[in-house]
C-alpha cells in the first residue's frame, strides 16, 4: 500500500487543442492543420498535425482538422 501525504496536490494534466482547414477556391487546392498542447508538472509538449489535397472543398479542410 502506497501513503502519500496529505498536503501533496495530485498531479494535473492539461490538454489544449487548435485546428483549422481551409481552400483556395471551392473546390481547390486545400490544407489542415491541429496543434495538441499537453501542459503538465514536467512541462509543455506540443505536436503537430497536418495534412491537404490538390481538389477539396472548404467543409472537408474543417472537418478534418
Amino acid at each position: 500500500m502506497s501513503t502519500t501525504p496529505a498536503s501533496t496536490p495530485p498531479s494535473t494534466t492539461t490538454v489544449a487543442l487548435f485546428c483549422d482547414g481551409s481552400c483556395l477556391g471551392n473546390p481547390g487546392p486545400g490544407g489542415w492543420a491541429c496543434l495538441m498542447r499537453a501542459t503538465t508538472s514536467s512541462g509543455v509538449h506540443e505536436k503537430m498535425l497536418t495534412g491537404g489535397d490538390n481538389q477539396t472543398t472548404n467543409n472537408r479542410m474543417e472537418l478534418l482538422a
